[in-house]
């Protein structure tokens, strides 16, 4: 496994000194528009091949606003130790040519610039989608999903979506990671056959219990409904929150993050559940 090291930067309100000056929203795909383009591929008999971008963020122009980066050991150990560079002084910053992860504009700028490399590439964005693409290629129909920077390319000619792929790639400094036959996207288990196309949440959910050494536990089918018992119910309103952080290191040894496991039970609902 060969170590990797990403520089970013920290520009939340709680820890940041990053000014923005522009929008920083940027899209993403709606989960009833991801199963869209999967059944359409599967109603076309398309096959549905995938990429991403090593290092999205960085591949972007810088914001407007000028920002600079505090040099930390780390860095400075890898400039003169690996590159052989002369030392840093104590106190120097960095200007920052790219967008950087961690930047609340680099999302923005990032979209910005894959969106007018795919535009350049003659693709379309739907109306009510705009992380879907669309265009014909020899009289072909591709279908194009962007989510961030993972892409899923579906068309009838797997060799067109394979030089769409290319294309891409040759506009971008780190060449794209082609994933060939998707089988995985965005969480999900994509199953790609002759005849159909299944999603589904195995693996998430796997690993979710796995997580929670639910492994073993026995299931239920039908839900366990609360107590009624206004008793109970008043206990567990007014239980009180842990007061220290120990309090709540032990509580979370003890139990289970609750939250957490509620969460990720609605995120596979969401997926992959039917409208």
């Amino acid at each position: 496994i060969t170590p990797k090291a990403r520089g970013t930067c920290n520009g939340g309100k709680r820890y940041g000194k990053a000014v923005t000056l522009a929008h920083t929203y940027a899209s993403c795909v709606e989960q009833p528009g991801a199963r869209i383009f999967w059944s359409l591929s599967a109603l076309h008999g398309m096959t549905v091949l995938g990429a991403d971008a090593g290092n999205a963020f960085a591949e972007a122009p810088p914001p407007v606003q000028p920002f600079y980066m505090a040099i930390d050991d780390q860095f400075r150990n890898w400039w003169t130790e690996s590159l052989g560079n002369e030392p840093i002084p104590q106190g120097h910053v960095l200007p920052v040519k790219h967008a950087m992860q961690g930047h609340p504009e680099a999302p923005r700028l990032w979209e910005k610039h894959i969106v007018q490399i795919l535009e350049k590439l003659g693709f379309a964005s739907t109306t009510h989608e705009k992380c879907i693409y669309q265009k014909t290629v020899a009289g072909h129909k591709v279908l194009f999903l962007r989510q961030v920077d993972d892409f899923a390319v579906a068309c009838s000619d797997p060799g067109i979506s394979k030089e769409i792929i290319r294309q891409i790639g040759a506009q971008l400094q780190v060449p794209l990671n082609d994933l060939g036959t998707l089988t995985k996207f965005n969480g999900l288990d994509i199953v790609q056959t002759r005849d159909y196309t299944k999603i589904h949440c195995q693996s998430f959910l796997t690993k979710v219990l796995k997580q929670h050494g639910w492994e073993e536990t026995i299931t239920q089918h039908n839900p366990v409904p609360i107590r009624n018992d206004t008793t109970y119910h008043a206990q567990m309103e007014g239980a009180l929150l842990p007061a220290t952080p120990e309090e709540a290191q032990q509580l979370q040894e003890e139990h289970f993050n609750y939250r957490q496991a509620i969460g990720e039970a609605i995120y596979a609902m969401t997926v992959e559940g039917p409208d």
